[in-house]
């Protein structure tokens, strides 16, 4: 079974993979495959910081209540 989080990555490495950098004669870039790479990045770290302050609340929370037994 697959956890949201690992969707969400996958996804993400998908859309990064699908996303090439096309070079024209000029040497442009797409400004919106950057920003959305970008996005992608901001979208994971977000995640993690929740996940890693939620795993704290739980412990904090566990710990009060084994404490009070």
């Amino acid at each position: 079974m697959i956890s949201k989080e690992e969707k969400l990555n996958n996804l993400q490495e998908t859309e990064i993979k699908n996303q090439t950098f096309k070079l024209s004669d000029k040497n442009t870039v797409d400004i919106n495959i950057l920003l959305n790479r970008v996005r992608a990045s901001e979208k994971k770290q977000k995640l993690n910081t929740i996940i890693v302050f939620s795993l704290i609340g739980f412990l904090i929370i566990s710990l009060g209540l084994i404490s009070t037994f």
